[in-house]
């Protein structure tokens, strides 16, 4: 399991919502992808609530291989991931 907040510069925040639907039917659609939840908070529109859950570590490795050469790794290069990885029994 993946979660934690995805805070991204006022800047990058138009190209991040256009790349971010298309991430998220990506991700959805990976083998191991169990759950994918990015939701922007209302009352801080530049934060980012990320909860992701894979099958195993391997297909959250597969994920972030995966993200290197894609529009959304573009569009939120400038962002601060604050993330806590964890075993999901």
């Amino acid at each position: 399991m993946l979660r934690g907040t995805l805070t991204v510069p006022s800047a990058d925040l138009d190209a991040v919502l256009q790349a971010l639907p298309e991430h998220m039917d990506a991700t959805r659609a990976e083998t191991g992808c169990l759950e994918f939840n990015v939701m922007q908070r209302t009352d801080e529109p530049s934060i980012f609530d990320v909860y992701e859950v894979y099958a195993d570590r391997n297909a959250l490795d597969r994920h972030q291989m995966r993200l290197k050469q894609t529009a959304w790794a573009e569009a939120s290069r400038n962002a601060e991931r604050d993330y806590r990885v964890s075993e999901v029994d």
